[in-house]
């Protein structure tokens, strides 16, 4: 099944290069957020792991992040980003 992207500022679905675009900017976000460099600072995603006995976060908590805020309020987007990264699960 694939994702309807949509800009969230405009709700026009996004097609091609733009849609794979918006995916790496993302995966690229999310993949920062969960680097040894920045978990090291990050006091706020480090306690949201050690809450969940398998480390996950869940990805509504990420919609309230500015970078990604400026790329989308849609989860399952973001789902659909993340499921392209060979780090992240």
């Amino acid at each position: 099944m694939e994702t309807d992207c949509t800009d969230s500022r405009i709700r026009k679905p996004l097609k091609g290069k733009k849609k794979k675009k918006l995916f790496l900017k993302i995966k690229q976000q999310m993949e920062f957020y969960f680097s040894d460099s920045n978990l090291a600072k990050d006091s706020f995603l480090c306690n949201l792991l050690k809450k969940d006995p398998e480390g996950y976060v869940d990805l509504e908590i990420f919609k309230s992040f500015n970078k990604i805020k400026e790329l989308t309020d849609d989860v399952s987007t973001i789902a659909e980003a993340v499921s392209k990264s060979n780090i992240l699960q």
